[in-house]
């Protein structure tokens, strides 16, 4: 509503905010300009302005009574979810997928801070009246209350099992929290990870009863000792024998391996998974079938075994669907190998019983990897997301991590795994949106059992110690996950010597168990870091980007105890040397194996548009997705795009050849309006050299006859290889074509 309570805004799907007279119902106005979903919309205080927060990662200021765009706030790097006003109506707060809230100045649109602490999405923001506090809700569980000019949070609220909470300060031990809320929570001295003491030692000193917790933040900080005594008596309780203490270090060394052996066991890890995934009880109906139990969730729950082509338990998933009294079923298919023929289990399923089931697949990969982070339970809302509340099937926002939906790249899979287990360095290159994340993501469980560190660079400031920081905490929680203790602790400051101390610490950690697997290091977007050199403010980046990969291609050379993997839009971090007479010489010139990830072929773009629209039995008549392939090339984005509207967002389940045509003939004529449009702008045109343009140039006004090859002049020469290596031309009989029939009519359009 706006202040006056006259108007109400609305954010939508389709990418607008609409404004609507609260007294008639007529719509007034319609805001246009976002790329994506419209998550949040918030009125100024004055009711002149509207903020809406969208699937496009921007903030957009608007002007209520012409409804002009003023102002675009660009700076997270995920999904915007909730924005507000200041009450005197100067800032905006923005909340984010990207984990951070951000603050802005509506006048200047300048990014005045960014608030960071939170380990998951952030999805409320809100000032205090007096707009010197900021509260930020998330799917952490937790809320903060942010102190705007300290650029700190005051506190924090974490909501426990069993709806008990606490709410304490980051920098201070004082707390407040429910009866037992304490009980969740430990201490430890001088940062190091072992021993940790509960908090319920010290409530005596650290709780406070006050009602303003303010003022408890505030006073003096208690001091506290570890009670040595008290956690070894808690500790050692009934441990009556010395034999008892003894026994597990002469065990240690062979149940170590035990644990490190069953994780291969699908089942098993998916055990594990959902113990942490909030399930309160699991029950064994066979070794590989299991009902799985939720607090106050009377539905049935099953988790069985694809293996060998076959579903384990489905006699008794038979029997469950046929007792009347349960509620609809939901299996997860738990699988490992041959990730695409688990469409086959799912089609044995629905022939038999119908459609009286949500079937969803987990990959053990996954599960085992979500394992070792504190996310069990948002993994699997997102896991289960695209087969139980999704509609539309193809349109996919972000990078895809589950094998079942993840088609093509077969070769490109092939290569990379052969190049990283030989231990060699990799560039992944491609256009914007071709899926370079979305393959990684596949790498990653090709890799699960090695210790990998993912980086987006995106969320990551130009220096290198925070590279640093990140790739030791990751190593650190994957040796905890897999029950090394005795790590270093990772030290507020630090420099290139600490950093490769504690990082061979940590590798010489894992070879005493697991000798054959090097860290892989993975950098997504690595553009962010190793900057364009022509463009002005690079230099600032490129020194960390030294700093930090001198370090790296170091361990990489004299201990061969790390692999490094990049992904990026162009190979210029392995073709540039020489980077700057102030910088000097790139410690990574030709040192990486360069991998091209082009468009689909018609075989992938066919089997991907078919198989997906299965889940949601979309069926296509034979030779609809073929046109589909003519027109986009094999462009992967742009055929789930055209498939999306071609079965009006899933709502279609037969696709005729005369839908498909149609469907062609509007998207050819709403480029201005069509997601198609805007990605040949941004992510292909906009990114081209001026050299890649004036012979993109050449070749569509070469028409049906083609551009002649042997006619390229030397200064296109490099032009040709890059449009080449990005699948957007072919070369038949010594001349050149455009692969995409949509990208030649947007440019004929454009231009």
């Amino acid at each position: 509503f706006s202040p006056d309570g006259k108007f109400i805004a609305s954010g939508s799907g389709d990418k607008t905010v609409k404004v609507w007279d609260v007294q008639t119902g007529a719509l007034l106005r319609t805001l246009a300009g976002h790329s994506s979903s419209v998550y949040s919309v918030s009125f100024s205080p004055d009711g002149k302005f509207i903020a809406s927060g969208s699937g496009d990662k921007t903030v957009k200021v608007w002007d209520v009574q012409t409804g002009a765009l003023l102002r675009t706030l660009a700076g997270h790097s995920s999904y915007v979810t909730s924005v507000s006003f200041s009450p005197d109506g100067k800032f905006i707060a923005s909340g984010s997928g990207d984990n951070t809230v951000k603050v802005w100045d509506v006048q200047t649109g300048a990014l005045l801070r960014t608030l960071a602490g939170h380990s998951s999405s952030v999805y409320s923001v809100s000032f205090s009246p007096d707009g010197k506090f900021i509260a930020s809700g998330s799917w952490d569980s937790t809320f903060r209350i942010w102190d705007i000019n300290k650029n700190e949070s005051i506190y924090v609220t974490a909501l426990l099992p069993g709806n008990e909470w606490i709410t304490f300060n980051e920098k201070k031990l004082v707390y407040h929290s429910s009866l037992q809320g304490d009980e969740y929570m430990a201490v430890r001295f001088d940062n190091n990870s072992f021993p940790v003491y509960p908090l319920k030692y010290y409530r005596k000193e650290l709780k406070t009863e006050q009602n303003n917790i303010f003022s408890a933040f505030n006073a003096v900080q208690p001091t506290i000792e570890p009670k040595r005594f008290k956690l070894w008596r808690d500790t050692s309780r009934n441990k009556w024998k010395w034999g008892i203490f003894v026994f597990p270090f002469i065990l240690l060394p062979s149940i170590y391996v035990y644990l490190l052996s069953r994780r291969s066991d699908p089942i098993v890890v998916a055990r594990e998974f959902f113990s942490k995934a909030d399930f309160i009880k699991i029950t064994n109906i066979n070794k590989e079938l299991y009902l799985l139990y939720k607090q106050n969730i009377q539905s049935t729950v099953m988790a069985s075994l694809w293996k060998d082509g076959k579903i384990i338990g489905m006699k008794h998933i038979g029997e469950a669907i046929k007792d009347k009294v349960k509620e609809r079923l939901k299996i997860y298919l738990i699988y490992k190998e041959d990730k695409h023929n688990v469409n086959e289990g799912v089609k044995e399923l629905r022939n038999k019983y119908g459609m009286a089931m949500d079937i969803i697949p987990l990959y053990s990969s996954i599960l085992e990897k979500s394992i070792e982070s504190p996310k069990c339970k948002e993994d699997l809302l997102r896991l289960e997301e695209p087969y139980t509340i999704r509609t539309d099937p193809y349109i996919e926002r972000t990078p895809i991590s589950d094998p079942v939906w993840f088609y093509g790249r077969a070769q490109n899979i092939e290569n990379l795994t052969r190049m990283i287990s030989q231990g060699q360095h990799v560039c992944l290159c491609g256009l914007r949106k071709v899926g370079k994340t979305s393959l990684v993501n596949q790498l990653l469980q090709h890799f699960v059992k090695a210790p990998i560190v993912f980086i987006d660079c995106q969320t990551k400031t130009d220096m290198a110690e925070s590279y640093f920081r990140e790739i030791l905490i990751q190593l650190h929680n994957k040796l905890n996950a897999h029950h090394i203790k005795k790590l270093p602790v990772i030290p507020t400051e630090l420099n290139k010597d600490t950093f490769e101390n504690i990082f061979l610490h940590f590798v010489d950690k894992w070879e005493k168990v697991r000798q054959n697997e090097k860290v892989i290091i993975f950098f997504d977007e690595i553009d962010k870091l190793f900057k364009d050199r022509r463009q002005t403010g690079s230099e600032n980046a490129l020194v960390e980007y030294v700093k930090l990969f001198s370090v790296l291609r170091g361990l990489a050379q004299t201990r061969r105890s790390l692999t490094t993997v990049v992904a990026t839009y162009r190979p210029d971090i392995n073709r540039q040397n020489i980077l700057m007479e102030t910088i000097g010489e790139n410690p990574m010139y030709n040192s990486f194996y360069e991998e091209f990830l082009g468009y689909f072929n018609l075989d992938d773009t066919v089997t991907m548009i078919k198989e997906i629209g299965l889940w949601k039995d979309i069926h296509w008549d034979e030779g609809g997705p073929q046109i589909i392939f003519e027109y986009t090339g094999g462009d992967p984005l742009v055929s789930r795009i055209f498939a999306s509207f071609a079965s009006d967002k899933g709502k279609i389940k037969e696709i005729t050849i005369k839908r498909v045509e149609e469907t062609c003939s509007m998207l050819l004529e709403t480029f201005s309006e069509n997601d198609i449009g805007n990605h040949y702008k941004e992510s292909v045109w906009n990114q081209m050299k001026p050299d890649e343009q004036e012979l993109v140039k050449r070749i569509i006004s070469s028409g049906d006859e083609g551009y002649p090859e042997g006619n390229t002049p030397k200064e296109l020469l490099e032009a040709k290889a890059n449009l080449k290596r990005f699948t957007l031309v072919n070369s038949e009989e010594n001349r050149l074509f455009f692969r995409a029939k949509f990208f030649e009519q947007w440019y004929k359009w454009r231009f």
